[in-house]
């Protein structure tokens, strides 16, 4: 389970390097609705921290590649450090975008049921304002990895507090490894390079929370 755990966690941090100067693909766990521009393609790096009482001082270390193949459709690749099976497949689709309303569809963890394979596809609807961006998905997975709470509520917040700065949050319903409410905040180095530092609180009862650094 600790394992699972790390990898689940490390995984959802993926793609956070900002597209073209575009808001990341991800929150701080769950995507975003946002995807990266036709002919973008970037490397991104993540480490996650176990910490808290019982910690064992446990990382985990992932590497993504994304491609946008248009400016609604982006494909990607995941490839995670000191698993059995490595690579995990990624993709999502921009269905309505304004200035407003933006609604995507997409799979992720892409890869082995059981192990490293979560096999989910979601839907994401997200509504743009003054306050900041709030956002509202559904996902469904392999229920031999995630178990029972293979279907999972997603809520997400995000706000840029200027040309730099930005803040955000998500939230993963359920008990699974993925079960958790993420806070976060980033800042952006140059025009084409981000970082985030987030703090992972997971729904299950002894599972100890998470530092994240992303780049």
């Amino acid at each position: 389970m600790r394992a699972l755990v790390n990898i689940v966690s490390g995984l959802a941090a993926l793609l956070v390097a900002a597209c073209a100067a575009a808001t990341p693909s991800t929150i701080i766990y769950i995507p975003s609705t946002d995807t990266c521009p036709q002919g973008t393609v970037h490397l991104d790096y993540d480490t996650l921290f176990t910490v808290g009482q019982g910690a064992d001082n446990s990382n985990a270390t992932s590497i993504g590649a994304v491609y946008g193949l248009t400016d609604r459709l982006e494909i990607g690749f995941d490839y995670l450090t000191n698993t059995t099976n490595p690579i995990l497949g990624n993709a999502k689709y921009k269905v309505w975008n304004d200035e407003q309303f933006t609604v995507s569809v997409g799979a992720w963890l892409l890869g082995d049921e059981g192990t490293t394979g979560a096999n989910q596809v979601y839907g994401l609807a997200s509504y743009n304002s003054d306050a900041g961006r709030f956002a509202l998905g559904f996902a469904h997975g392999s229920r031999e990895t995630l178990g029972t709470d293979e279907n999972q509520l997603w809520l997400s917040y995000d706000k840029a507090l200027d040309a730099k700065w930005w803040v955000g949050a998500d939230y993963v319903s359920g008990d699974s490894p993925m079960g958790s409410l993420n806070l976060g905040v980033g800042y952006a180095v140059a025009d084409n390079v981000s970082m985030i530092l987030g703090y992972d609180f997971y729904n299950a009862s002894g599972l100890n929370d998470t530092v994240t650094l992303q780049v």
